[in-house]
């Protein structure tokens, strides 16, 4: 026998006896990795909510403290939850594979009066695929099917093993992951505008006037008139410390399809109030750059909380107040600057 055929006997030796060792190991995996059997089914009162879970260790709780896997968490807080009687069931086993939860769940759910089950299971299918055959077998008597047999009437472990494995990559045919949308672009932060001595200038004086005028809401729902009535209910939100208004028109007013110093901090304390700091600042600097130094944008910056603020923010809130500011935008701006002695004043 030359090399040549030497090597492809040793190679072809080599991989029937590494099948056999794969068949003799999943073979004595499958024993040893068979969950103890379920407990019998229990009566159940028909004015319980019942909720059945089914699964692996994890369920079982295995990975933590008696009493504390998260099932048990889940039976202490559902009755307060929902107003309700409510039994949970675990029938979690270690081991288990989905197979074994299969049959658990037809044997348990109708006895238990199951309303709801709580399924977890798929890391074991790896390595046990025990009693997949008998699954097979109960499902097709139940659509009155008969199951396909290997042609040789049994089918070893290392073929089912293939099967599933084929199973878990061809399972993904025809599957489009569902993408989060992209959150929205960090806005453009403009420059400050100087005047010819080199101070900082409002930019749309004009409209800046009109919007710090006296509350009025039944101004016309035009633009730019729109952004002033929107600007306007925003602020008498804010008076009444009504956080979920200020939130909605501040998202109004970011939703304008041009934006403004007054478009920029009503979408300032939005995207603030809804925890999303970095857009939060960059809003906030953009509106002080457009009207630096007017008192509802110094008064958002000094109420910046630290965690949320910077450099940036800090020194918006230190901003020359302009035009003149009102004794309760003074006492708003000390509060934010920690000088509740100046507030004080300014509120007297």
């Amino acid at each position: 026998m030359g090399a040549a055929p030497r090597r492809l006997f040793f190679v072809a030796w080599t991989l029937l006896a590494s099948l056999v060792l794969l068949e003799v190991v999943l073979q004595v995996g499958a024993l040893m990795a068979t969950p103890d059997a379920t407990p019998p089914p229990t009566s159940t009162d028909d004015s319980d909510l019942v909720v059945l879970a089914v699964g692996d260790s994890w369920v079982a709780g295995a990975e933590a403290n008696p009493g504390a896997g998260f099932v048990d968490r889940l039976a202490e807080r559902l009755p307060g939850a929902l107003g309700e009687d409510v039994r949970v069931v675990n029938r979690g086993r270690s081991g288990a594979n989905s197979a074994h939860v299969a049959l658990t769940v037809l044997d348990e759910a109708e006895g238990l009066g199951a309303d709801l089950i709580l399924v977890l299971v798929g890391q074991n299918n790896s390595t046990n695929f025990a009693r997949v055959a008998e699954v097979e077998e109960r499902l097709a008597a139940a659509t009155g099917e008969t199951p396909a047999d290997a042609p040789w009437g049994w089918e070893p472990r290392t073929v089912k093993l293939a099967r599933i494995l084929w199973a878990n990559l061809s399972g993904g045919e025809g599957y489009e992951e569902q993408i989060a949308p992209a959150p929205p672009p960090t806005p453009d932060i403009p420059p400050i505008e100087f005047d010819v001595e080199g101070r900082p200038v409002v930019q749309s004086p004009d409209r800046v006037a009109a919007a710090l005028a006296p509350i009025s809401l039944n101004s016309t729902q035009s633009d730019p008139k729109e952004e002033i009535a929107l600007f306007q209910a925003y602020r008498a939100a804010r008076e009444a410390r009504d956080w979920r208004a200020v939130d909605r028109h501040g998202a109004a007013l970011a939703a304008l399809p041009e934006r403004s110093a007054l478009s920029d901090l009503g979408a300032a304390e939005s995207a603030l109030l809804r925890g999303d700091w970095k857009r939060a600042r960059a809003l906030l600097i953009a509106a002080s750059n457009r009207a630096p130094g007017v008192e509802p944008v110094l008064d958002l910056a000094c109420r910046f909380p630290p965690e949320a603020s910077d450099v940036k923010v800090q020194e918006a809130c230190e901003q020359e107040p302009q035009p003149e500011v009102t004794a309760l935008g003074r006492a708003r701006i000390a509060d934010g600057t920690l000088d509740p002695h100046g507030a004080a004043e300014a509120r007297a």
